[in-house]
């Protein structure tokens, strides 16, 4: 039998849309496709389903919820006063993985401008969430501590791999390497050795150090000490050989 259904509005002190099948309210909104499968389902608890995707602002959408607008597309609030979170679930092998991200404001519900990714392993919930990254309201990022004293704050070990520094150029022959007096001369001149660079401060009055050029410097600097080592050992060498003929 076919069923006849068309959306009913009723008026009885609040505005309340429904849907009626063959003389019957239904408690959902279902769209199905030719062969009877459900495309699309709202049920009375506001619950939507989908089983392919859906767009916002776009009739073409890219992925399962693609929002699409000029501007801000989406916005969530959470009114209580306690900690936003939000939770993402991956499932790629049949065992759930919840995460639980802290967001916006600490744990007391302050909001302080301060950015916050915890977590707290797997678990969905519960006290003791570790701060993995923090960025306070000045922007200062902090990794391993939520009291960031630079623009970047990190509290433990760094490992970094692909990161190169070398200056064996200096053992080059067409290197061109100052006197032993020369290099004297612009150290005590200039306060500083040649090869690294002098010390930059920024508008707060704090020392700024480009890590990669400083240990460049310094690595040519001890090279051509080397060498200024060698040649010295060489001059007493002679010195020797000519006090041993007098």
């Amino acid at each position: 039998m076919t069923k006849r259904f068309f959306i009913s509005m009723a008026l009885i002190g609040l505005m309340v849309l429904c849907l009626v099948v063959n003389g019957l309210a239904e408690d959902r909104l279902v769209v199905k496709d030719g062969l009877d499968q459900t495309s699309f389902k709202v049920d009375d608890t506001g619950t939507i389903y989908s089983s392919s995707s859906i767009g916002v602002g776009t009739d073409t959408p890219e992925r399962r919820f693609h929002l699409k607008g000029s501007n801000a597309v989406a916005r969530i609030d959470r009114p209580e006063n306690s900690a936003s979170f939000m939770l993402v679930r991956t499932d790629p092998s049949g065992s759930s993985v919840y995460k639980t991200f802290v967001i916006g404001v600490d744990a007391a519900g302050v909001n302080n401008g301060n950015f916050f990714i915890r977590d707290n392993g797997t678990e969905t919930s519960g006290n003791g969430l570790a701060v993995r990254v923090f960025i306070d309201n000045q922007g200062r990022v902090g990794i391993g501590t939520t009291s960031p004293q630079g623009k970047l704050d990190v509290n433990g070990a760094i490992y970094q791999r692909g990161f190169q520094v070398h200056a064996d150029y200096v053992f080059d022959q067409d290197y061109v390497l100052e006197s032993i007096e020369e290099h004297a001369r612009y150290m005590w001149e200039h306060k500083h050795l040649k090869s690294v660079p002098a010390a930059v401060k920024d508008a707060d009055g704090r020392e700024v150090i480009e890590t990669g050029a400083h240990l460049r410097g310094i690595l040519e600097e001890l090279e051509k000490a080397h060498i200024y080592i060698e040649r010295l050992n060489q001059r007493i060498a002679e010195l020797e050989k000519t006090i041993a003929k007098q």
